[in-house]
């Protein structure tokens, strides 16, 4: 009973975290299908192509730090670091690509780039929500 409590404080790799991870994905491929990502200044061309970047290295952040046993609020400090950041990375790399008037490639790297990070570290969000609520909640 001891070593269940001291583990309940931390995240495991389990079906929980696919589960969590499964309802990120549907999220992110809704909010980009519906056009959120295009409302909020991703390019239209690449709209629907970062969502397949962003699922792939938001699982893979998800993975590691729940190998790495991180507690829920190591990664939600994690993550949102790394959402606020990439939102100004992309936003930056917009403004500047569109001053430019699309010359500058480093400045639309950095938007494309940004956007898939901002994607991918609100997927990694919304699996460590998820995952901590499905193994708290699950059936006995």
């Amino acid at each position: 009973m001891l070593s269940q409590t001291a583990n309940s404080n931390h995240t495991r790799f389990n079906l929980s975290t696919l589960g969590g991870a499964a309802i990120a994905m549907a999220g992110v491929l809704g909010f980009v299908g519906f056009g959120g990502a295009q409302a909020l200044g991703a390019h239209p061309f690449w709209g629907m192509k970062i969502a397949y970047f962003a699922i792939g290295a938001g699982l893979v952040m998800s993975v590691m730090a729940a190998l790495a046993k991180q507690r829920l609020a190591q990664q939600l400090i994690t993550f949102t670091t790394l959402l606020v950041i990439s939102i100004a990375i992309t936003t930056y790399g917009k403004t500047q690509f569109a001053a430019s008037y699309a010359e500058d490639d480093f400045a639309g790297k950095l938007w494309f780039f940004g956007w898939i990070t901002a994607l991918a570290a609100s997927f990694s969000i919304v699996t460590a929500i998820t995952t901590s609520w499905l193994a708290r909640n699950k059936a006995n």
